[in-house]
């Protein structure tokens, strides 16, 4: 990858299926659950897993693919299970809603997705 790729960061793995596109991004070496600590590395993941999108978006449109049009497309922050704490849970939830309220896409926060 190239500069222009990585300068804002890039996901750790995407998964693609016939109809659903996953980007992840692993924060699973967070130990502090402060919300300081918590928001920076939501919005460090928010960076890296847009910035991929675009980057592979605009990919795909140049060879005249809409990768919206026949993919579910949705992002995933996985952290460490131990961070699953009350003060967490609420920083996630209300990280999630503004996420789709921005992007028009679903984040999950989870370390588990089951494809049919």
């Amino acid at each position: 990858t190239g500069k222009s790729v990585t300068k804002n960061g890039v996901a750790d793995c995407s998964l693609l299926t016939m109809d659903q596109l996953t980007f992840i991004e692993f924060k699973t070496n967070v130990e502090s659950a402060t919300e300081f600590n918590v928001n920076d590395k939501l919005e460090d993941a928010k960076c890296q897993l847009l910035n991929t999108y675009s980057n592979i978006k605009n990919q795909c449109s140049k060879i005249k693919i809409d990768i919206e049009e026949n993919h579910n497309i949705d992002f995933y922050i996985v952290f460490n299970k131990d961070l699953q704490v009350t003060n967490a849970n609420n920083i996630f939830m209300n990280f999630q809603v503004e996420f789709a309220k921005q992007n028009k896409k679903a984040l999950y926060i989870d370390n588990y997705k089951q494809y049919t």
